[in-house]
């Protein structure tokens, strides 16, 4: 059977739950050929025990690649990018799972036929240590619903349309090796910036049905961040990717954030790491906007002839129906 599905798992001391999301993955049945590559970036626990007595069972759909020693998420998510070759991938966590057996099957019959599609997301349900249960970013649609680069920059900004661990992309970026602009690119491993990228490339589908859970631990990367420095993040997230790719309206979506946020980040900056060089970070951000003023001027005109709001609350878009 030909594979066509990379399944991407970066893994750092989580021997507690990673045999959980390797299950929801060989549980699935599906008849396309997929393989599951985890990148065990220097775990000091028996994640690797773990590991070994999977690939012994599943032999060549497993792939382990081992850090000696921690490298972080950036460069994790690069080795496992690295060998994502096939016709689509996505990323799975190693405390998330999923819960929907016909998850690839679906996934990729709609990706399959939908050749305009870059991406194919459903709900995922968010639960905490405590077992409190959300549904995270839940988009309208009766059934498959759509949205393009255009659509979501006017309806709504962040958080980005599904969670890792519900998307899966058509892989049109990665099949002849990694892009520099990605290896640069400090935020390359996380969903953002895969969404963003995906959508650039083609349309996202989006489920109404919830088929993956994603884990708070509050240790995470990103859910152990106090909401100050997310706000930091958020304004830093759309400049790294206007470098990365270019596009004027990440930059404006910057902007906006830097405006509405100001006041809250002058007030906090000595509260966070290095206030120093944040502070210089934010003024050279200014710097960079006076620059190209003209230019975001332009699509503020543009977003405006919209009759739509920028702003947060892409929770509440309603997305296109697919026909």
């Amino acid at each position: 059977m030909k594979i066509k599905l990379s399944i991407l798992m970066a893994n750092y001391n989580n021997a507690e739950y990673i045999s959980r999301a390797l299950d929801s993955i060989f549980m699935q049945e599906c008849k396309y050929g997929y393989e599951v590559i985890v990148c065990d970036d220097g775990s000091t626990d028996n994640s690797l025990e773990i590991l070994e007595n999977y690939k012994k069972k599943y032999k060549n759909k497993l792939k382990i690649i081992k850090h000696k020693i921690n490298k972080g998420a950036h460069k994790a998510h690069l080795s496992l990018y690295k060998n994502a070759t096939r016709d689509y991938f996505c990323v799975l966590d190693s405390d998330d799972y999923w819960i929907d057996n016909k998850k690839i099957q679906e996934a990729l019959d709609f990706l399959e036929k939908n050749t305009d599609f870059c991406s194919y997301q459903g709900k995922t349900l968010v639960r905490d240590s405590n077992g409190n249960e959300v549904v995270y970013v839940d988009f309208k649609c009766d059934n498959v619903g759509y949205n393009s680069f255009d659509d979501f920059l006017v309806n709504g900004i962040y958080p980005t349309m599904g969670h890792t661990s519900s998307s899966i992309f058509r892989n049109v970026f990665l099949k002849d090796g990694v892009p520099k602009s990605w290896v640069n690119c400090p935020i390359s491993y996380g969903d953002t910036f895969r969404n963003y990228a995906h959508l650039i490339k083609g349309k996202a589908a989006h489920i109404n049905k919830i088929d993956s859970v994603y884990c708070m631990h509050g240790y995470g990367d990103y859910s152990s961040k106090s909401s100050v420095i997310k706000d930091f993040d958020v304004v830093y997230v759309y400049e790294d990717l206007f470098y990365c790719f270019g596009y004027f309206e990440f930059l404006f979506v910057s902007a906006k954030h830097y405006v509405h946020n100001m006041p809250k980040l002058l007030e906090y900056i000595n509260e966070v790491e290095n206030p120093k060089e944040k502070t210089k970070r934010l003024l050279g951000l200014k710097e960079l906007y006076l620059k190209y003023s003209n230019k975001l001027n332009e699509i503020e005109k543009y977003f405006e002839s919209k009759k739509e709001q920028i702003g947060g609350g892409g929770g509440n878009t309603t997305y296109k129906l697919v026909a």
